[in-house]
């Protein structure tokens, strides 16, 4: 798959994500070395260190891209900028809160980690089963390194004669928006910080990109929406949306 714009588009992605990894990384250095983090502080630099590994990731594929003036790598590309994106915002939503918003908000997002735990028995499964171990000591192996790491967002729940694991509910964390949902969803982190009125601008232009790179997780017969489409035909500018995402990071780590 080649068009005329091809190798002009992935050189600009190229030099753009290289240049704003290369940003995020001496930005990185500069607050592993301050003494004062605080946990708001290091969850969002926790979320700018996964926005710089897709980063590094979309700028080896655009290479690759470039030099074979293909189109083969732009679905990756357009999931992995959606991956910068979405952490991105997150970022921006612990931003906008105070400290002590931020720190009940990063306990409840691993308690939905932990949550999502639950699903994850039969991967594991899988990865040991050359032990040999019956399947109900491999599920007590399990809980156990679960209630090691986790014990403060697990709770026990009866069935039928035994006791099972559980995540613990949102609401038995939260003191300052306890009428919040149980979940919360990207489009109420963009409400969120619109509220605040600061950032709205910059908010509305990175949930704007990040919605049109969701559409890549979705198959369409007529060729995958836009994900396939040469860059020419398509409706988006790769270039813009890292400006959006550059922007974006601006606001957090000050590059």
């Amino acid at each position: 798959m080649e068009d005329s714009g091809c190798k002009k588009t992935w050189s600009v992605v190229v030099k753009r994500s290289y240049d704003l990894s290369r940003q995020l990384y001496q930005y990185m250095l500069a607050f592993c070395k301050q003494k004062r983090k605080g946990r708001k502080r290091s969850a969002e630099m926790s979320l700018v260190r996964r926005v710089r590994c897709n980063l590094t990731a979309i700028t080896i594929l655009s290479v690759l891209s470039y030099k074979k003036n293909s189109l083969y790598f732009k679905l990756p590309v357009g999931l992995l900028l959606r991956s910068c994106l979405m952490d991105t915002i997150h970022a921006l939503y612990l931003h906008s809160m105070t400290a002590k918003e931020a720190e009940e908000e990063i306990e409840v997002f691993s308690k939905d980690y932990v949550k999502s735990l639950d699903e994850r028995f039969e991967v594991y499964k899988d990865k040991i089963v050359d032990v040999g171990l019956p399947e109900l000591f491999l599920d007590d192996f399990y809980n156990s390194a679960r209630e090691d790491a986790f014990l403060r967002y697990l709770t026990y729940e009866k069935d039928d004669l035994s006791f099972k694991l559980k995540a613990i509910k949102s609401k038995e964390i939260r003191t300052i928006h306890d009428t919040w949902p149980e979940n919360i969803t990207i489009s109420r982190m963009v409400d969120f910080v619109r509220s605040k009125m600061k950032h709205t601008a910059c908010v509305n232009r990175l949930n704007s990109y990040y919605k049109y790179f969701s559409q890549y997780e979705h198959f369409s017969e007529q060729g995958h929406g836009d994900s396939l489409a040469p860059f020419g035909n398509d409706n988006v500018s790769f270039p813009l949306a890292l400006d959006a995402l550059e922007k974006g990071l601006k606001v957090i780590v000050k590059i």
